[in-house]
């Protein structure tokens, strides 16, 4: 769950696992915040249906939180990397702001929408990918029997 994570989350499914979950949590820690949940008590109930990979995750933040922490450091410090260093960052900024509720779910929704278009992206190049390696498969296929067919008419 250390190193080997860290290097697996840059691949692009779990990439995308990453930032998936942690904006569905900044989403759902908004709406609990602006029900008015205190951030360590909403921390808190959103780890009790959290993933594993999410709870680990949860479980330090509410850590930093009751050594004294405010809500903004204690997510830069615990996740530091999670999912990337710019929400992580933004996420502290935003956390010093009068309307934390209603920034965070600015940000979860711009970053949903970074994500989807990033996602698009890739699945277009994914598409170019295959696309590729199914004519290459079937020129290799015309070629290989263009050469059989050439061995056969010699053969005769």
């Amino acid at each position: 769950a250390g190193r080997s994570r860290m290097m697996a989350d840059g691949l692009p499914i779990l990439a995308l696992y990453a930032r998936l979950s942690a904006l569905t949590f900044l989403a759902s820690l908004a709406a609990l915040l602006a029900g008015g949940v205190v951030a360590s008590d909403a921390v808190r109930r959103l780890r009790v249906t959290a993933s594993p990979y999410l709870a680990r995750r949860l479980d330090r933040l509410h850590r930093q939180m009751l050594d004294g922490a405010g809500f903004g450091s204690a997510f830069s410090r615990a996740t530091p990397r999670w999912p990337d260093r710019d929400l992580g960052l933004a996420v502290a900024l935003i956390a010093e702001t009068p309307d934390v509720a209603g920034e965070l779910a600015r940000l979860a929704d711009d970053w949903l929408e970074t994500t989807l278009e990033s996602l698009e992206r890739q699945l277009a190049w994914c598409r170019a990918g295959a696309f590729l390696l199914v004519f290459a498969v079937v020129s290799g296929m015309i070629l290989a029997m263009h050469g059989v067919q050439g061995q056969i008419t010699a053969a005769f």
